[in-house]
């Protein structure tokens, strides 16, 4: 299966590799009027990251402008996730990663400050990265997942 994020439109997945056949996994989500309606301009409305479970058939975690969202049932429903504190500035959610080993732990990042969870998105604590620019990406250690790496660029 391949799964295709596409920044202004959301995740879509293979249905028919070879005829080129994809279905839109974020057609409930953006058609939702609590997500319209999170949304006032074009940058905010972007789809930034997609996370795909491998260990839980379904499992889709998505950052957007305006927040985090989860899927149990391959988007047949959406759930935003509550993140503390800074996230409410308005910040756009950047990066996701879950841990090979555990669908529990799961990090996301908004502007500089990265969260995590240990209950599957249920929670999180917050971890302020001394950065001069937004952490666009995070990699769990698949040997180590007490280890995490992120990163950022800055446009100059």
């Amino acid at each position: 299966q391949v799964y295709v994020l596409v920044k202004s439109k959301g995740l879509f997945k293979s249905t028919n590799l070879d005829a080129g056949e994809f279905t839109e996994l974020t057609l409930s989500l953006t058609k939702s009027d609590n997500f319209l309606e999170n949304f006032t301009g074009l940058n905010e409305q972007s789809f930034n990251q997609a996370f795909v479970d491998k260990i839980s058939p379904g499992l889709v975690y998505l950052t957007a402008g305006k927040g985090v969202f989860k899927t149990t049932n391959e988007g047949a429903s959406w759930q935003k996730l509550n993140l503390p504190g800074k996230h409410n500035a308005g910040l756009p959610a950047r990066a996701v990663a879950v841990a090979r080993a555990s669908s529990n732990l799961v990090f996301v990042s908004v502007g500089t400050v990265v969260y995590k969870s240990t209950d599957a998105g249920q929670s999180f604590q917050t971890q302020e990265v001394p950065s001069s620019g937004f952490v666009n990406y995070i990699l769990i250690d698949p040997e180590a997942p007490q280890v995490v790496y992120a990163g950022n660029y800055v446009e100059q």
